[in-house]
């Protein structure tokens, strides 16, 4: 989800950056955002196929599913009590076994959920 919605602050740095130094500092500005985060991806990823055969890799490679869709529940968990509770629960649990037990991308599943909320909303 991070990688599909980085947030309000990808639209906020580089127009604060421009309305410091122009164009050259909203450039400068967006560089300074994505950068860091970018290169620790890239490094991440390579040392990741590098080291493949490796335990330790292996290991973390096991465990990013179940954190990812622990975190999925949580963040559901915190929504559920704006609204009716045990409909939302049981659409974020359905949306984590969906994304654990196939190969569903979880963008398809928060464009469903993003569709299914505007239709029920009457919007």
């Amino acid at each position: 989800l991070g990688q599909a919605a980085p947030g309000p602050n990808l639209i906020y740095v580089p127009l604060l950056g421009f309305e410091v130094a122009g164009l050259p500092g909203a450039l400068l500005a967006l560089a300074g955002f994505l950068l860091p985060s970018g290169l620790a991806v890239v490094t991440v990823s390579r040392l990741g196929t590098t080291y493949a055969d490796r335990r330790s890799v292996r290991a973390f490679r096991a465990g990013v599913p179940p954190v990812s869709l622990g975190l999925l529940l949580a963040a559901g968990w915190l929504i559920a009590p704006s609204a009716e509770p045990w409909p939302l629960l049981l659409l974020t649990l359905g949306a984590m076994l969906i994304s654990w037990r196939t190969r569903v991308h979880l963008l398809w599943l928060v464009l469903a959920g993003g569709v299914g909320g505007a239709l029920l909303a009457g919007g």
